[in-house]
């Protein structure tokens, strides 16, 4: 509906595998709609039997056909995302000094501000982690950490673990 300048679009689906580079990511279920310049998410989730990822909320986006000077648009945005599981399984494409990073993990995040000014506000907790880096011979094990996210900045409230060769390793 709408116009090729101003449209309208809803979309429901499923995407049964998605796959990034040479990781299975599992099913993707979306629910959104864009009208106004408005993306609306209701729902999207990732799934796997490692983690499943949420997001909702709306997103000020300019999809017209035509050429347009600005696609992401400096207006008011809310996201909210949440995420739980036991398995980081794209870790290692973003951070190349990490091969696999498992553990329990949560986390609940809010991304508000706008598209080109955006602020981070929410909590990341892992437990019982297992982090293999490249540099060592050994994953470090028992990996705990919590990150809080306020605006622009990130704190590491707590992160420990224990390595073979050294011990108890902890930051602050």
């Amino acid at each position: 509906q709408g116009s090729f300048q101003e449209p309208q679009i809803w979309l429901n689906g499923t995407v049964d595998s998605v796959k990034y580079r040479d990781v299975d990511l599992g099913k993707l279920d979306l629910n959104w709609a864009y009208k106004e310049k408005n993306l609306e998410i209701q729902n999207l989730t990732l799934s796997s039997p490692e983690a499943k990822y949420n997001w909702s909320g709306y997103l000020p986006l300019n999809l017209s056909f035509y050429q347009a000077q600005e696609r992401l648009l400096d207006k008011p945005q809310r996201i909210i995302f949440q995420g739980e599981g036991t398995s980081f399984s794209l870790i290692h494409i973003f951070l190349m000094d990490v091969e696999y990073l498992t553990g329990n993990f949560t986390s609940n995040i809010q991304i508000e501000g706008t598209p080109v000014h955006p602020q981070l506000n929410g909590i990341v907790k892992l437990e019982k982690g297992v982090l293999k880096i490249k540099q060592f011979q050994e994953p470090l094990q028992n990996v705990q950490a919590v990150i809080r996210m306020i605006n622009e900045d990130i704190y590491f409230d707590e992160a420990a673990a224990y390595s073979d060769n050294q011990g108890k390793l902890t930051a602050r």
